[in-house]
């Protein structure tokens, strides 16, 4: 499974690796990363974990209930 190391850089298999704006969106970078299966796992769990803290921080479902 990929790892977010101390520094916040992704590690897919061992590699870490920063992401930031590219011209060329499919960089050898990027494409090294994509192609890891552990890539999708580290993607979904990304996901969940900013979907837990929006709902925790944001109280998105008590500001939903107050809107009706």
């Amino acid at each position: 499974m990929a790892k977010m190391g101390s520094s916040g850089r992704l590690s897919a298999s061992g590699v870490f690796a920063t992401f930031h704006f590219q011209k060329d969106p499919f960089s050898p970078k990027i494409l090294g990363f994509l192609t890891t299966p552990e890539s999708e796992v580290w993607v979904k769990d990304f996901d969940r974990a900013f979907k837990r803290l929006f709902e925790r921080e944001l109280k998105i479902e008590e500001v939903l209930g107050k809107l009706g």
